[in-house]
């Protein structure tokens, strides 16, 4: 259904799910898909640099997105998997590009293993 509104990918029923958990609407994911930025090949964020260059071309459609800011939109072998919000030391790694540490239970168990 929603997969001819934006070429990239097709939107998972997890997907749709987790958007009406969190209060977000495609046209918020398009937003985010459209003027956000590809921080990883699987992971989209529409960033506080994104807002202000908007703010510079187009002031309604800046509100809009103002909201948005600190979203973002997995993607996995071309379908839209989910949506979070961003927060804190992990949320800042994200839009850096590094990828999240391994959680503290699988290190363990990999050391007693080897």
């Amino acid at each position: 259904m929603e997969s001819h509104l934006h070429p990239c990918c097709d939107f998972t029923r997890h997907m749709r799910q987790r958007m009406q958990q969190r209060g977000r609407t495609l046209t918020d994911i398009y937003l985010i898909f459209g003027y956000g930025t590809e921080v990883r090949p699987d992971l989209f964020v529409l960033r506080k640099q994104d807002v202000d260059a908007l703010i510079r071309q187009d002031k309604h459609l800046a509100r809009r997105c103002d909201r948005l800011c600190g979203w973002a939109v997995v993607v996995c072998g071309g379908h839209a998997v989910t949506c979070y919000r961003l927060a804190g030391a992990a949320g800042r790694r994200a839009i850096r590009g590094h990828r999240l540490r391994k959680r503290r239970s699988v290190l363990r168990r990999s050391r007693r293993v080897g």
